[in-house]
């Protein structure tokens, strides 16, 4: 089980160190121990880098993740920022991203890989799917409906022409704020601890209903 969460492959620049993000943070750490007493100090003194497999790391989880690495010997080497990549097209298909579209998604969709940071603003022209996470202080807007493949903690604004049929969508939702055309909502500072069940919120009655999804389609996509 440990190898299918966290493995470690040698390279010219130093270990790579490949963790499944979909797990959370205290089992990548228990995985990642097994991992490191297994070896018996054969790795003490390399270089290393980690990367998240599925979902991006918070500056949180690196940190623990990279003091845990250096207690056994382990040297962090700095990586290179990440370019978030985009992918355009009139209609990604629905079996290329499986299946995680809600049959209401209709229009242009553009796939973009990479995590929005904070102070970081982009913007789409019709839907987006976006494979990692608005962090806190970041913002994301399309035309049409947002899809978050991981955390939504920024802010999300969908529908910015208008559009009331927009919905915004993310595997673990805790948006600062979000708005669906010109309807907005906010966090609530009380909200109760995530749940990381994905949900979804739409435009009801000029009012944005927020419901849960289906956890199993966000698990298909990588």
């Amino acid at each position: 089980m440990a190898q299918d969460i966290v493995s470690i492959k040698g390279s010219k620049n130093g270990l790579i160190i490949y963790l499944n993000t979909y797990h959370e943070l205290e089992e990548l750490k228990t995985c990642l121990i097994q991992k490191l007493e297994s070896a018996k100090g054969f790795f003490q003194g390399a270089h290393f880098f980690l990367k998240p497999q599925g979902r991006d790391f918070t500056v949180e989880q690196r940190k623990e993740l990279e003091t845990l690495c250096k207690e056994y010997g382990l040297i962090p080497k700095k990586q290179p920022e990440k370019e978030t990549t985009h992918r355009d097209s009139d209609n990604i298909s629905r079996t290329e991203i499986n299946g995680i579209l809600p049959d209401e998604l209709k229009g242009k969709n553009q796939l973009v890989q990479g995590s929005i940071r904070n102070g970081q603003k982009q913007h789409y022209e019709g839907n987006v799917i976006l494979l990692g996470d608005v962090n806190p202080g970041g913002q994301i807007t399309a035309t049409g409906s947002i899809i978050v493949m991981g955390t939504l903690k920024g802010i999300a604004h969908g529908g910015t022409n208008g559009d009331t049929d927009s919905f915004i969508m993310a595997y673990d939702f805790r948006p600062h704020q979000i708005r669906i055309a010109q309807t907005v909502a906010r966090n609530p500072e009380n909200s109760p601890l995530p749940t990381k069940t994905p949900e979804i919120a739409r435009l009801i009655n000029n009012t944005i209903v927020i419901e849960k999804y289906p956890r199993k389609k966000f698990r298909k996509i990588v």
